[in-house]
């Protein structure tokens, strides 16, 4: 079922359309105005072309098209799902398009404007838009079937309702132009494009803000403890704060979970992008015991990404806010300094932890392809190598992945010490140096110790985070073409 030939001008167009609407002779600039608002586009200084292809704007511009089609039923998960895309306002060839650029709130979408600017246009105008022409073609049959039916007019209405959308549900539909950053785009760009960046933000906030609540609920606890002044109305306002910390957690992570599905769906299109794009013969000098080595530590790199990525920016969040809070803390100074030194030893520390890292990489690389291949030329081996070497090589390889496997054991656990054990006992021991020296307010010791507190757990969550994203990086770097 094919939908009619028509199109809309300018006549026919809402006021509130009519200054968004852009015409069809103006698709490349379309292209480009909605690759530099959505900051997809690299930065470009050459003059265009006049009436340049879409296609040369994108190569241009460092982005891709991908033209989508749809039918009814999926015509608003499209619309809520595709931003940015050019949005045909017809069928045919020859018809006006809107610049959506992303969702808006209550059901609209803010789409850009010839002189560039933004506005609203509910997605209601746009269904109605697209689906009125089918709509008007199957009214007929429908309202004669409803009138033979005799409904009442309470019920007529969503009885038409019904029979039009289960007519018009695979009808199809123009569809539209996605806008999309390309593969080798900067990670900024590709972060824009995978719609990181809010939920991101968002979580961010909700980190910072919990922070905030939490000394805060310490210091009225703490400072209330150990002055010996603990009273209910200090108790209420703990308890206050720390309800409000826990609904503000729950928000952050339904904020990491959206953040975890966008990046995981990311990464993946990469992955997957790359594998389609990798030179056949690769795969056969490989051999079937290097391509499943490959696979796996691609799956690798998914998780460590996600995982490792995130958490080294809560790390670095939570640094800074740690490094704050010491400085301000009794024997402000001193903690400092002895958090900067923890800071140095710990980035020395990763950088040992990543050749490590990588070493193991390569050995567990090499050790899965020996193991594919010695599985199978297994019946070979058996027939025709003599029973003592039929092994040969395998006991030396595990052995020497196993020592590999002890060094990065020993190193790990030699820096967890050090930063979970040796932080935490000299700054203890600084801050009863002060104590004992003269009089301390209950409420600045308290800060003291849950400043201490906050900055071990900090170093250690950033030093098991810089371990999963270190092992990511060593893992795209052995697989890579």
């Amino acid at each position: 079922m094919s939908p009619p030939e028509t199109g809309m001008s300018a006549t026919t167009a809402s006021a509130a359309w009519e200054s968004f609407v852009w015409g069809p002779e103006r698709l490349g600039e379309v292209v480009e105005a909605l690759s530099r608002a959505c900051g997809l586009a690299r930065s470009d200084t050459s003059t265009a072309p006049p009436d340049e292809p879409p296609l040369a704007v994108a190569a241009r511009l460092g982005v891709e098209l991908h033209a989508v089609h749809c039918d009814v039923a999926g015509l608003r998960d499209m619309l809520r799902r595709a931003p940015p895309f050019v949005l045909p306002l017809g069928y045919g060839a020859a018809v006006p398009m809107l610049a959506v650029l992303r969702r808006g709130l209550f059901g609209a979408l803010i789409v850009l404007g010839p002189d560039g600017r933004r506005g609203r246009v509910p997605v209601e105008d746009i269904t109605a838009r697209l689906c009125g022409p089918l709509e008007e073609r199957e009214a007929p049959a429908i309202d004669a079937l409803l009138n033979e039916a005799g409904l009442a007019p309470r019920r007529r209405a969503k009885a038409r309702a019904r029979l039009m959308a289960e007519r018009l549900a695979a009808s199809r539909l123009g569809g539209g132009m996605l806008v999309r950053a390309a593969p080798w785009s900067s990670p900024l760009a590709l972060a824009r494009d995978a719609g990181l960046l809010p939920p991101l933000m968002k979580l961010l906030g909700a980190r910072a803000v919990g922070l905030v609540l939490g000394l805060s609920a310490w210091v009225i606890i703490g400072g209330g403890a150990l002055s010996g002044q603990l009273s209910p109305a200090w108790v209420g306002g703990w308890a206050l704060l720390g309800l409000t910390g826990l609904v503000i957690g729950q928000w952050g992570a339904w904020q990491q979970g959206q953040l975890a599905l966008r990046g995981g769906a990311a990464v993946k299109r990469l992955l997957l992008r790359g594998a389609m794009n990798l030179d056949p013969e690769h795969h056969r000098r490989q051999g079937s015991g290097g391509s499943l080595a490959r696979v796996s530590e691609s799956q690798a790199i998914e998780d460590l990404v996600l995982s490792g990525g995130l958490s080294v920016v809560f790390g670095v969040f939570d640094l800074l806010v740690a490094a704050g809070v010491l400085w301000i803390a009794p024997a402000g100074p001193a903690l400092f300094g002895l958090f900067v030194l923890c800071l140095i030893a710990l980035v020395a520390a990763t950088v040992r932890g990543g050749k490590l890292t990588f070493q193991l990489t390569e050995g567990r690389l090499t050790l899965a392809g020996l193991l594919v291949e010695r599985m199978v030329g297994h019946r070979t081996r058996l027939a025709q190598a003599h029973p003592d070497r039929r092994t040969a090589g395998e006991d030396e390889a595990l052995a020497e992945h196993h020592l590999r496997v002890e060094r990065l054991d020993r190193h790990r656990l030699r820096l967890h010490l050090l930063l979970g054990g040796g932080f935490t006992v000299i700054a203890a021991a600084l801050l009863g140096g002060v104590f004992a020296l003269g009089a301390l307010p209950a409420e600045a010791l308290a800060l003291g110790v849950g400043g201490v507190l906050l900055a071990q757990g900090a170093l250690l969550g950033v030093n098991t985070s810089l371990d999963g994203l270190i092992a990511a990086v060593v893992s795209w770097r052995a697989i890579e073409p």
